[in-house]
């Protein structure tokens, strides 16, 4: 019966030590967020914010739809104003819609701004906006999907810049209300 006890007691305390240890994280500002993430160069970022700038209807010949951006934001930067300011990392996406809001489908990179085609994308690492200053990437390549669930839409993304990928994905209601600026 002894050895029944201390057998009981080793696992017992054994097992606490792996709950214990296991769960015992830093918070980690980099980890992916509930509502979404990207990553560049190795390094994953926490997506806090989502915007998506309506802007006027393509009226050049040969163009079709809307011109959009598509931007999501680290923690550190605010859009309160209309004017970027702080200090963080994103990505921004210039894209056309068939519809003044953020259609669901897959867009993807071209010269023409026609219906779902991206035109242009920068990536911003430790960027202070106010200042206009840190590390814009500009990418030369990638695709955009969105998918509608009622309320909420799922936008996920591959793009390149060089030789390097950058993969993300945001879902949940935006941020900022989508309309005309």
């Amino acid at each position: 019966m002894r050895t029944l006890k201390l057998t009981v007691a080793i696992c017992i305390t054994a097992a606490l030590f792996i709950f214990v240890a296991c769960n015992t994280t830093e918070d980690d500002p980099s980890a992916p967020s509930a509502e979404g993430y990207f990553t560049y160069d190795g390094t994953t970022y926490a997506v806090v914010m989502e915007i998506i700038n309506s802007y006027r209807e393509n009226t050049g010949p040969g163009e079709s739809g809307y011109y959009l951006d598509y931007t999501v934001l680290t923690s550190g930067v605010d859009w309160t104003t209309g004017d970027w300011t702080g200090t963080g990392s994103g990505v921004t996406i210039d894209l056309n819609s068939p519809t003044l809001s953020l259609a669901p489908g897959t867009y993807s990179w071209s010269d023409t701004r026609t219906d779902f085609t991206i035109i242009g994308a920068v990536v911003y690492i430790d960027y202070d906006f106010g200042a206009d200053a840190g590390t814009a990437v500009m990418v030369s390549g990638g695709t955009l999907t969105v998918s509608v669930d009622e309320d909420t839409h799922t936008v996920e993304f591959t793009l390149t810049a060089g030789s390097k990928t950058i993969t993300g994905r945001y879902s949940r209601p935006p941020t900022v209300p989508r309309g005309a600026i």
